[in-house]
């Protein structure tokens, strides 16, 4: 049975010699190319391939130095985990809006763009959203949840779109009674229009939820709010499995919610 400071030693080898494991995954190499190709000292690479291979991570045979099946896979792994890192640091001024029980996953973050509003154009994430809303063709059709209207142009936007493509949107009851308070003119204008569909939850994200489909692609938002509804940032993926889970949980959020009915 491992103990429990052998798997930290593991975890601190394949980390410290990551460069190593990926080398030796594509070809089989002799400890000089290790040397030539990695510019490490020939007392170095000795010193690797030595805690590698007693930890059962490479072969050192005669005919040269390979990862085995146990190396590649735990390579394969640091090296995920090492990416799911480096997405979460780069988007973490976005999801610091966010409250500690959210249940964004790491998944959304992967190979997305990640747009704040602190940078020197404070209005790209408007406009980041917007693309992805204008991006649905007349064979497309968008869906939105959205607790908050962090865009003063909400409202506008969505009878823009609603004329052109079909339209879904979930409300949050907080937000619902607030546009009824406030502009009641323009959410009846936007529920009169043939194309919009609307609903309401009493529960849901604190986060928006943007999904555009058309037969071209599809592709997905995520805009987060702040405790005091300002707008947090963007995020913006067309990656398969982040769509996948945006399809998935706003499905969940549209199980949840009723026929928006205006009083």
């Amino acid at each position: 049975m491992n103990t429990n400071s052998e798997v930290a030693n593991a975890q601190k080898l394949v980390a410290d010699r990551i460069d190593v494991l990926t080398l030796l995954e594509e070809s089989r190499l002799s400890k000089r190319e290790i040397v030539d190709e990695l510019e490490y000292s020939r007392s170095t690479v000795n010193r690797a391939i030595a805690r590698l291979a007693d930890a059962g991570l490479v072969e050192d045979a005669p005919r040269g130095c390979r990862t085995t099946f146990v190396g590649s896979l735990i390579a394969s792994e640091y090296r995920a985990y090492s990416e799911t890192v480096e997405d979460i640091v780069h988007a973490r001024n976005v999801l610091s809006a966010l409250p500690k029980e959210a249940d964004l996953p790491s998944t959304v973050l992967a190979d997305a763009e990640v747009v704040r509003p602190d940078g020197p154009h404070p209005y790209d994430p408007y406009h980041a959203v917007e693309e992805v809303l204008n991006s649905v063709g007349a064979d497309g059709d968008l869906r939105v949840y959205v607790p908050s209207f962090s865009n003063p142009r909400g409202i506008e936007l969505a009878q823009h779109l609603a004329g052109t493509v079909p339209l879904e949107i979930v409300f949050t009851d907080e937000l619902v009674a607030e546009l009824i308070a406030d502009r009641s003119d323009e959410i009846e204008t936007l529920c009169a229009i043939d194309g919009f569909t609307g609903y309401r939850t009493a529960g849901g994200p604190r986060y928006t939820l943007v999904i555009a489909a058309s037969e071209s692609g599809t592709q997905g938002a995520v805009v987060t709010h702040t405790a005091d509804r300002n707008l947090g940032g963007v995020i913006v993926t067309d990656d398969a499995d982040a769509l996948q889970w945006m399809e998935r949980r706003y499905a969940e959020i549209r199980a949840e919610s009723e026929p928006l009915e205006l009083p």
